[in-house]
């Protein structure tokens, strides 16, 4: 079994817990006139904070080494947080962003059990050092290419 380790730094940011309700007027506008809508009434968005988290944390994924093309043949992934200070906070909301990140920057093809069979998630305190640390198993089925 092989292994790929990557490391996040900085406060991560719980894409479920921070949306954004934007009203989707034109059905809104034919709800209220009696008729029903061929689509939704509100969009829910990624609020700005966890956008500009993403975009960071894509930037910082990529500039380590990583596979030439998604991983495959995953046995499981485990995700260690590092909180910086007491604050109660939600393992899996914040595993849900690192898991979307990892499927938007395709280093893993999908999140799903059927990709992903296997999720550990562990956290601990280390005072002022907020860090994610991710480790992808993964069974060995050609040679890996690093860049």
């Amino acid at each position: 079994m092989e292994s790929i380790r990557y490391t996040l730094t900085g406060r991560i940011p719980s894409k479920k817990n921070s949306k954004q309700i934007i009203p989707n007027w034109k059905n809104i506008r034919i709800k209220i006139g009696g008729h029903k809508p061929k689509g939704q009434l509100f969009w829910l968005l990624p609020s700005s904070k966890h956008k500009d988290w993403h975009k960071s944390a894509s930037s910082e994924l990529l500039s380590q080494p990583r596979k030439g093309r998604a991983i495959e043949s995953i046995s499981k992934i485990i995700i260690k947080f590092s909180f910086g200070d007491r604050r109660k906070t939600d393992l899996t909301n914040k595993a849900e962003s690192i898991m979307d990140l990892l499927v938007d920057n395709k280093i893993i093809h999908d999140d799903c059990w059927q990709e992903v069979p296997i999720l550990e998630l562990g956290g601990g305190y280390e005072k002022g050092n907020f860090s994610a640390e991710i480790v992808i198993f993964y069974e060995k089925a050609e040679k890996l290419v690093i860049f």
